[in-house]
């Protein structure tokens, strides 16, 4: 995972090709939560008709990070990585996304793998499996 104040972000595109440093935003969604300002912010910057660059990729696992810790789900950071990661561009994969990415697969699986191990420990005591306490599903859309 690339440290939020590695100075590597403020030579990164966006979704529209241009310079995007993600790092402040990314820096108040994990100290003070989201807001929709801030999710405008990176679905505008971070992706753009289908094109997305470094600060995209760089972004994915701080945004599985916010998800991590957060008590409720927002479906904002998971449909955005799940955009992001859909437009991937391969040529780009091989050179960056090892620097990027850092332990994001380890992270994503042991979040959902917690997630999913509580609800069977529930369904198998025989009680209704619910999601766990703050694992809300906000299901609003846009």
């Amino acid at each position: 995972m690339l440290p939020l104040a590695d100075p590597r972000w403020q030579s990164y595109m966006g979704g529209y090709r241009v310079l995007y440093d993600a790092s402040p935003g990314l820096r108040r969604l994990l100290a003070d939560g989201p807001n929709e300002e801030l999710w405008e912010e990176f679905w505008t910057e971070l992706h753009h008709q289908s094109d997305v660059h470094q600060a995209s990729y760089a972004a994915v696992p701080w945004l599985v990070e916010f998800v991590r810790r957060s008590s409720k789900i927002d479906w904002n950071a998971l449909a955005l990585v799940a955009t992001i990661e859909l437009e991937r561009n391969p040529l780009w994969r091989a050179s960056h996304w090892p620097v990027v990415s850092g332990g994001l697969l380890g992270r994503t699986s042991s979040w959902i793998a917690t997630r999913l191990i509580g609800g069977f420990r529930k369904s198998s005591a025989g009680i209704s499996p619910t999601p766990n306490k703050g694992d809300e599903v906000d299901r609003a859309g846009p």
